[in-house]
This record gives structure tokens, C-alpha cells and sequence, in this order.
């Protein structure tokens, strides 16, 4: 019958399963047997031990043979290895079970277990010492001997394999560690050396006061003490970041108060205020208000001043002059800026005023469509920013009307003058020529029958006031089929002798009226028979 033969161990101490330890560690061997046929007989079978160890010493538990019951197809036994308290090294164990095979041959199988001092139960503690007082540090115990299966616990209460501890000074932490083999107990001990740091003082630039502002000074903040390095941090009460050394340049304007904040290494901090007093008042403007005025007037500007130290100096950009008051006669809508300082000549305050020169814009047009003598003639008045106006129509006459009418009676250039006026009696003029002429007209038909039935059977023009007259007529292939050069013209409808073809016929006249002015006009004529 087969034998299978394998074993367990109750804990691997030493990542090897064949490897126990004294005192508590044991092994369980286990056979194992089958048939092809179900029938088991009763069994024994020999052990024959050998090896390093000795039997009742070193181990016990160990049978001199095994037996299987009839019908029985595994059975075990456990031993021990035990603790003898001798440094020998590793031993082994030797288990040889005696099986015979079918055919009556010896066939033994071999187990061997190897039996090892276990080491007393020892700790240590690994740690770090601290660089500020509160720093936080991590305490691990780390055992070794015994049988494993630790238990820890430290003097904190905790029963942790590691630790975390605060210490605002020197402290020693320790931890008893007890194994679940041999229960044996050790213990360690550790000191966090927490180092012993002296107060953060700051010595500071002492307060200052100046007569007068923007004056220049060094504030400077010198720490002693605490853990170096340090971190500045300098602000006012009107900004919160100044700068980060240990020094600063500040040149106030007004009374300020200055803080610097000083941090060490481990983060302690002190903070100092450094007033700096300015005692002059601030040196203030009042400018005179703005003002309004028409081109080429004049008008007084001034400043006040009040504050500062001492005298005031007075300087008017746009001219240099010195006095407080002083008169301009601009152009045009100008902004005046004066320059102040006092005694203490550290800084200058400006202030500025601005002369509106406002005035109406004069315009008109003639709005007649004919401009001709003896002819009502009207004006559109285009003025803006006005309220009054004075016409001169150039031959004697005026009017003060928004939009005016008049009549020339003789033709000829004349030229018109309008004078607007605004609400502050500004002015502004405008003037533009007008040509009168003498009154002429023309009127030209556009149909005539030359049929001979003696009714509109000739083409001509009715004219007033015209002095001379050229006219071309031309049929529709651009060809002169008639040319006159007097103002009585008369056109027969006829061309080389006979009369032209029905249709339209495209005249272009010029005149000269009785007051020398030539013009010219173009049209059409239908002939019809």
C-alpha cells in the first residue's frame, strides 16, 4: 500500500518550513495511505530516529513507530523542539519510517526538521531628535528574538509598533515589547532632545518725526534670539506689502505707521509698529472755478493754498508766472495748471482750472430758386448756439429776423454779413457773396407741326431780358439740321430744302441775358406732320 508522508509546523519563525524553533514551535507529521481496493488492514511501521539533536532533550513527541488501524487511512503525531536553554547552533532531526513495499523490499522515507536556538527577546527604538520645540517625531520600536508575535506598550499608553510625540522639550519615551512564544519581556528606551531656544527679541528703528513729508528714511528691524533664519514681513496702515528684508526705504506723505513682522525658523513670530510723525499740516489747493468766456476776452484765474510749512512758491506751467492769481485770454477752451511747494521743497502739489471759450457758429443759406432782382430773396438762418442775429444784406438793408427776406432791386454781387449772439453776448460772423441777376426768361415748346396749315408750323424760343442766343438742333443721328445765332430764331422744320422726318430732335442753346451773364440750356423738340 503507498505511504504519503508530510508535516506542519505551528509557526514559520524563519520563512522555512522545515526550520522550528525551541520552546515554541511544534511539528505535526502526518501518514497518509490509500488502496485500490477499500480494504485497509492494520498497519505498523517502524521509526528509526537520527540527526544532531537528542530525543528527550532537544525534542520529545516522537514515537518509536506508527500504527494504522484496520480501515484507518491517516494518522499523525506532533512533537516538540524544547527549549534547553544552550547555545548550540542548528540541530536537526532525522525521522526514518521503516515501510515495506508489496514485494517485501525495505523502502524507507525520510523527514528531516531542523531545530534552532531561538534568540532572547530584544528591542530598540528608532527616532530622530527635533529641530523646533513641537516639531512633530515618529518613534518605531523594533524587536527581534523570541517567537514573533509582538506586543507592544509604551509609556505613552499606546500599543503601537510606531509612535508619534510633540515634545516642547527634551523627553524619553519608552517601550516594553513582549513575545507570543516564550513571553519573554524587553524593554527600551529613547530621548527626543528638544532644543532649548531663546526668546525672539526685535530690535527695531526707533519712531521718527520730520517737519516735513517725503523725506526719506531707512526703517531697519534687527531680530536676535529665536531659531534663525528669519522671515520679514513690513506693511502700513494704507499697504499691506512693503517688502520682505530686513530693511526698507519709505518716504511718506502723511503721518504713517509702519509694522514689521518677524518669523523664525520655527515659526515663532514678533511684531513692532515704527510711527513716523509728520507735523506740517498737508499742503492743499483750492482753484478757482471754471468759467466761461467769448473768444479773444480775458479773465482771472487763481489758487489758494493752505497747510504745509512756511511760504508758499507758486509756478503756472503754461507761462512760469509766480503770483497766485494771475489773467489769460485764450483761444480756446484751455485747462490752467499751477504747480505749489512750501518751505520744505520736498514735494509740489498741482492743481488746474479750465477756461471754456465758447462762442455760436454763424451759417446761413439762400433758400430761393431764383435769384433774381426785384425778386423776394430768402435766407436760412443754419446758426447754432444762438439767440440774436444781425443781418446786412449789402445794399443798405438789415434785419434782426431769425430767417429774413429781401428784395434787390438792382442785379449785381452783393455780399451778405450775419452776426449770431449767444447768451453771453459771444459773437460770431459769417459772410458770403450773393449774385443778383437781371431778371431774364426763356421758354422753349417742345412740339411743332411744319405741316403748312399756318397753326404752330414754325419752332422758336419766347424770351425776356436775353441779349444774344445761339441754338443747334440735331436729329437722332447726332447730325446739325439747324443752327441760328439770334434770339428771334425761327425754324421751319426743313433741312437742305425739304422738311426733316417725324420724330424727336435734341436742341442745345447758349445765352447771354441783358446783364452780360451766359448760360446755357439743352432740350428736345418733336416734329409732327
Amino acid at each position: 500500500t503507498p505511504i504519503d508522508v508530510s508535516h506542519t509546523i505551528s509557526e514559520d519563525l524563519y520563512n522555512d518550513p522545515n526550520t522550528i524553533a525551541e520552546g515554541c514551535v511544534t511539528t505535526t507529521v502526518t501518514l497518509t495511505r490509500s488502496s485500490s481496493n477499500g480494504n485497509l488492514p492494520a498497519l505498523t511501521i517502524p521509526i528509526v530516529l537520527s540527526g544532531t539533536a537528542t530525543n528527550g532533550v532537544d525534542y520529545s513527541g516522537i514515537p518509536s513507530s506508527i500504527t494504522f488501524p484496520a480501515g484507518v487511512s491517516q494518522v499523525q503525531f506532533t512533537f516538540s523542539a524544547l527549549q534547553d536553554a544552550i547555545a548550540e547552533g542548528q540541530e536537526d532531526v532525522t525521522m526514518s519510517f521503516q515501510i515495506i513495499d508489496p514485494c517485501g523490499n525495505l523502502a524507507p522515507i525520510d523527514l528531516t526538521i531542523y531545530i534552532r536556538d531561538i534568540e532572547p527577546v530584544a528591542v530598540t527604538i528608532s527616532g530622530e531628535d527635533v529641530v523646533c520645540p513641537g516639531d512633530n517625531v515618529t518613534l518605531t520600536a523594533n524587536p527581534s528574538g523570541g517567537g514573533g508575535g509582538y506586543t507592544f506598550l509604551w509609556n505613552t499608553g499606546e500599543t503601537t509598533q510606531s509612535i508619534s510625540v510633540s515634545p516642547n522639550s527634551t523627553q524619553t519615551y519608552t517601550v516594553t515589547v513582549t513575545d507570543a512564544c516564550l513571553n519573554q519581556t524587553a524593554t527600551a528606551s529613547y530621548q527626543v532632545n528638544v532644543p532649548v531656544i531663546p526668546p525672539l527679541i526685535l530690535n527695531e528703528t526707533p519712531d521718527i518725526t520730520e517737519i516735513c513729508p517725503y523725506i526719506t528714511h531707512m526703517l531697519e528691524a534687527n531680530p536676535s534670539g529665536g531659531k534663525p533664519p528669519y522671515q520679514y514681513q513690513w506693511s502700513s496702515n494704507t499697504n499691506p506689502n512693503l517688502g520682505n528684508t530686513n530693511n526698507i526705504y519709505v518716504t511718506p506723505a502723511t503721518s504713517t505707521t509702519y509694522t514689521v513682522t518677524v518669523t523664525d525658523y520655527c515659526g515663532t513670530s514678533v511684531t513692532e509698529d515704527i510711527v513716523y510723525t509728520i507735523t506740517s499740516p498737508p499742503l492743499t489747493l483750492t482753484m478757482s472755478s471754471e468759467v466761461q468766456i467769448c473768444p479773444g476776452d480775458s479773465t482771472q484765474i487763481s489758487v489758494t493754498s493752505q497747510g504745509g510749512y512756511g511760504q508758499h512758491f507758486y509756478n503756472w506751467l503754461h507761462s512760469g508766472e509766480t503770483t497766485p492769481s494771475i489773467w489769460v485770454k485764450p483761444n480756446e477752451t484751455t485747462t490752467y495748471t499751477v504747480s505749489v511747494s512750501d518751505e520744505c521743497q520736498t514735494f509740489t502739489v498741482e492743481g488746474s482750472v479750465t477756461v471754456n471759450v465758447i462762442k455760436p457758429t454763424a451759417d446761413f443759406t439762400v433758400t430761393s430758386n431764383v435769384i433774381f432782382n426785384d425778386v423776394p430773396i430768402q435766407f436760412q438762418n443754419l446758426s447754432q448756439n444762438a439767440i440774436s442775429y444781425t443781418w446786412d444784406f449789402g445794399d443798405g438793408g438789415t434785419s434782426s429776423m431769425v430767417h429774413p427776406r429781401n428784395i434787390y432791386d438792382n442785379p449785381g454781387m452783393y455780399y451778405i454779413t450775419l452776426i449770431a449772439i449767444d447768451t453771453l453776448g459771444c459773437k460770431d460772423t459769417i459772410q458770403k457773396p450773393i449774385n443778383i441777376e437781371e431778371e431774364w426768361y426763356i421758354y422753349v415748346p417742345n412740339t411743332f407741326t411744319p405741316d403748312g396749315d399756318q397753326f404752330n408750323t414754325t419752332f422758336s424760343a419766347k424770351h425776356v431780358g436775353i441779349e444774344s442766343m445761339d441754338i443747334l438742333i440735331f436729329n437722332r443721328w447726332g447730325e446739325l439740321v439747324f443752327e441760328a445765332h439770334d434770339p428771334r430764331f425761327i425754324w421751319d422744320g426743313t433741312y437742305d430744302g425739304r422738311y426733316v422726318p417725324d420724330g424727336t430732335y435734341v436742341w442745345k442753346m447758349r445765352f447771354v441775358t441783358n446783364s452780360g451773364r451766359e448760360k446755357y440750356m439743352a432740350g428736345h423738340i418733336n416734329v409732327i406732320k
